[in-house]
């Protein structure tokens, strides 16, 4: 017994995979901002299990952010998607959809086809409310691509009067106007009870809908819906690729103090807290972990964590990927590991300079301050590994001897890498530069190597 009365706050994420009972008990202690919080420090695969031990499941997660509700979903079993997927927002779904339905500026079916599956198999009512808002010019394109349309004139034979994708099956229809035909029985199985919804539920809209496809033209229409999604993921924090390649921009030394927030810049854009991507700073012996939980303002560490979430996203655009899963949380990294580097020229290396120069510089410029740093290193390490390859110098087989000539070819890619070492816990041997001790460790192999001799 707790004779003292001292009241003990239990970790619902420490508790979850050993007594649910208690875990349950212990994250509904804690307010709707507290629980989202516990869900957004949790690895991908607790994520849903901690969402269903909360009394307000439905209302925590739509108050995930898009993009941390999509990278909920994929940490999870598909089986057990429509669990989550009842409860989201409209714009959880679109965002979904926008993010895995695209490679670049081209549409793309298969993934497209898995999260209409997901959303029918979560009945009828959620069906509804998806046509309700689905946007206009990708619900032409997904009709357009996967269904044959025709408007019946008079009492004329429609199962002959063009060819039909199937031409062994009758054509359906639910007014005896509009007939059609899905390309695929795949592609009927999914689409054509969702029709059907749509059309117990709106027949006026389902009709606006055939004939509005009737009238696109293909390649027109999946312009029309890229643009359309492309609108929805700059407002997310992807932008084109002629802007999102700002971050990279190298700066010298004497331009730091142009890159300074400005005093009364304390929001972005009128944001005042996140909406999306809250990226958990796992990484706690970093010195920016450290000096984020330093922060006494609440508003501040928000105010950075949507900072970093945003420049996250403009990396992966920038770096010419798509935007998967995988791609979204390697940006992640990558953006951390850079910003650490920046605070951490910007900071003088110390715990109390880091928390200061928080408070005062964009994350963006201390990630292009410590991106510059990065590139000026890789510089030097091309210029000596193109040089060691003309006099045709070889890497050891030794792995102790080796180790300089491994970190100064990685640092010289066109994406420089970290070289960890030969063997590691988890088989990775090089990732992206995260702190100065990185950057000295390969300018230690660059002389080893004799570059300057």
């Amino acid at each position: 017994m707790n004779e003292d009365n001292t009241v003990v706050h239990l970790d619902p994420l420490a508790l979850v995979t050993r007594d649910r009972e208690l875990a349950e008990k212990a994250l509904n202690r804690l307010s709707l901002a507290g629980q989202l919080r516990v869900i957004l420090s949790a690895p991908l695969a607790q994520r849903e299990q901690l969402i269903s031990l909360s009394r307000h499941a439905s209302v925590l997660t739509q108050a995930l952010p898009v993009e941390e509700f999509w990278l909920t979903l994929a940490g999870m079993d598909t089986g057990e998607a429509p669990a989550l997927l009842q409860f989201a927002s409209a714009e959880q779904l679109e965002f979904c959809i926008d993010a895995d339905g695209w490679r670049k500026d081209r549409w793309q079916p298969a993934p497209t086809l898995r999260w209409l599956q997901l959303i029918a198999a979560c009945g009828e009512t959620k069906v509804a409310a998806w046509w309700r808002t689905i946007d206009p010019e990708l619900a032409v394109l997904l009709m357009k691509q996967w269904i044959t349309i025709y408007l019946r004139a008079g009492d004329e034979d429609v199962a002959t009067v063009l060819p039909w994708p199937r031409p062994e099956e009758p054509p359906a229809t639910f007014d005896n106007a509009y007939y059609f035909q899905c390309q695929t029985p795949q592609i009927d199985e999914v689409l054509r009870p969702m029709l059907d919804v749509l059309a117990h539920h709106d027949m006026p809209r389902l009709r606006q809908l055939f004939d509005a496809t009737i009238g696109a033209i293909g390649a027109e229409q999946e312009e029309a819906a890229y643009a359309a999604r492309e609108r929805r993921m700059a407002d997310m924090g992807f932008p084109q690729l002629a802007e999102a390649i700002g971050c990279y921009a190298r700066v010298r030394p004497e331009q730091w103090p142009a890159l300074q927030r400005p005093v009364d810049a304390m929001t972005i854009a009128g944001e005042a807290a996140p909406r999306f991507a809250l990226i958990p700073l796992s990484a706690s012996d970093w010195l920016l972990g450290q000096a984020m939980r330093a922060l006494d303002d609440p508003e501040d560490v928000d105010r950075l964590a949507l900072e970093i979430a945003r420049l996250a996203n403009r990396v992966v655009i920038a770096d010419g990927g798509s935007i998967t899963p995988a791609s979204v949380l390697h940006a992640a990294t990558k953006a951390l590991g850079y910003v650490n580097i920046g605070l951490e020229l910007v900071g003088g290396n110390s715990l109390d300079g880091a928390v200061r120069a928080l408070r005062s510089w964009w994350a963006q410029s201390l990630f292009q301050i410590g991106f510059s740093a990065v590139a000026d290193l890789r510089d030097r390490a091309l210029a000596l590994w193109e040089r060691l390859a003309q006099t045709g110098a070889e890497t050891p087989d030794d792995p102790e001897a080796a180790l300089p000539y491994e970190r100064v070819r990685a640092a010289a890619w066109k994406w420089p890498k970290y070289y960890i070492g030969p063997v590691t816990p988890d088989g990775v041997i090089h990732r992206d530069f995260r702190s100065l001790a990185d950057l000295a460790a390969v300018q230690t192999a660059l002389v080893a190597l004799g570059y300057g001799a």
